[in-house]
């Protein structure tokens, strides 16, 4: 992947609030929208990493069908406009994570 599109993906990564979270059972897709928080290593405290990008969402801890999940992709698409989409793995989503983006 090119640096231009590293940093795309970089931005994407860091600047987004949610993700299309999609499963395949019972011969069906199911895809739901979901909120998430980037993290480079491991979740420090993954509820207060929550709070802090979602202000609004204090109230859903209070239920008690409201969990985290700490997912770790092996892949992911990435689609970065025309004749540029991709395939990525675990370690290019790294690389694309520890991008530094200026403000």
């Amino acid at each position: 992947m090119e640096t231009t599109e590293r940093e795309i993906l970089a931005r994407v990564l860091w600047g987004g609030r949610w993700a299309a979270l999609a499963t395949h059972g019972d011969g069906v897709p199911l895809a739901s929208m979901v909120a998430y928080a980037c993290e480079l290593e491991r979740i420090h405290g993954g509820e207060s990493t929550l709070r802090k990008r979602f202000p609004d969402s204090s109230l859903l801890f209070g239920f008690g069908d409201f969990l985290l999940f700490r997912l770790v992709p092996r892949e992911a698409r990435f689609v970065a406009g025309f004749a540029r989409a991709y395939t990525i793995d675990a370690e290019e989503l790294k690389k694309a994570a520890a991008v530094r983006l200026d403000p």
